[in-house]
């Protein structure tokens, strides 16, 4: 599955495969990038969910504690 990623994905990835949700800026730091568009980390993350999604996974937001992100197992089967 991580070879669909591109090497920034994959450093995101390695951040929440923990399964804790991490701050947006943890996850901005790996970007590399202080001048990217606000919408990089978005963007990534949304290719990250189309292909987890087929895994059984997924990238939630979490908000408890300001924003951040959080991968988690899909516990509901829409078929």
């Amino acid at each position: 599955m991580t070879e669909q990623f591109t090497p920034t994905q994959k450093r995101i990835m390695e951040i929440l495969k923990d399964g804790h949700a991490h701050p947006v800026a943890e996850l901005w730091a790996v970007l590399g990038d202080d001048q990217a568009h606000e919408s990089t980390l978005r963007v990534h993350i949304s290719f990250l969910r189309k292909i987890l999604q087929v895994n059984g996974l997924d990238i939630i937001s979490e908000h408890r504690m300001g924003t951040g992100y959080r991968l988690v197992r899909n516990i509901i089967d829409d078929e």
